[in-house]
């Protein structure tokens, strides 16, 4: 973290300081005009038969096929892409299904998506901010700690 004064990370990154944002749920997204758009909760073997929309390699995405590998179930994405309104749009247009953090995404899901846990464990995930304790010394740096501080507890409050 040489360039960065600020990482956002999904995990405690070792000898850095860490404040934790916020620890959120990750929900299933269909489209309202799913057969699943109906459940609260949607089991894994719901899943196995669905089109899956995946984003681009990421933290989360790790955590969420590490979530299913633990239940000894492959997913394998009928569709890949890094673009939040792409996957939006593919899952309102009932393409497939995808998988929204609650509190960090959440703000722009769109009407014709439905939420649902994912049962019988929820999934979730957790997302620090991390700095090196050097920088804590730079006059901009609090400032700015502070606000990333504020955003993400208008977040937590919203839900």
């Amino acid at each position: 973290m040489d360039r960065y004064d600020f990482e956002f990370s999904t995990h405690p990154i070792k000898g850095n300081e860490n404040i934790l944002l916020l620890a959120e749920e990750i929900l299933v997204a269909t489209s309202i005009n799913s057969e699943l758009s109906s459940f609260d909760t949607i089991k894994l073997e719901q899943l196995k038969e669905q089109k899956i929309i995946m984003t681009s390699p990421t933290p989360l995405r790790e955590i969420i096929e590490d979530h299913f590998k633990k239940s000894k179930i492959l997913i394998k994405p009928e569709f890949v892409t890094s673009d939040l309104s792409t996957l939006f749009g593919l899952i309102s247009e009932n393409i497939g299904i995808g998988f929204i953090p609650e509190m960090s995404w959440n703000t722009t899901v769109k009407p014709r998506i439905h939420l649902a846990h994912l049962g019988p464990n929820t999934l979730k995930r957790k997302l620090y901010l991390s700095y090196l304790p050097s920088l804590e010394e730079r006059k901009y740096h609090d400032s700015v700690k502070n606000a990333i501080l504020k955003y993400f507890e208008t977040l937590t409050t919203k839900i």
